[in-house]
């Protein structure tokens, strides 16, 4: 099972871009996943502001502010 954790708030057009490709790409690869989503504020004050949105794939930065491709969550997904 991959636990996916997307950190960032849900008004940001990139969150909401990020979010959007790595369910499509999970349930597209039917890979068995769990996705966890950091968003409310209190929470939010522990990161940096300025590197969100984060997305953390097995515990391990994948992409930080950017919204990364398809073939980059595919990659990391299958590892």
């Amino acid at each position: 099972m991959i636990t996916i954790t997307l950190i960032g708030t849900p008004t940001c057009r990139r969150y909401k871009k990020m979010l959007k490709t790595v369910r499509d790409t999970a349930n597209g690869l039917s890979i068995p996943h769990t996705l966890h989503e950091i968003n409310d504020t209190e929470r939010l004050s522990a990161y940096n502001p300025l590197g969100l949105p984060r997305l953390i794939i097995n515990e391990q930065l994948v992409a930080s502010q950017n919204p990364p491709n398809v073939a980059k969550i595919t990659y990391w997904l299958q590892r």
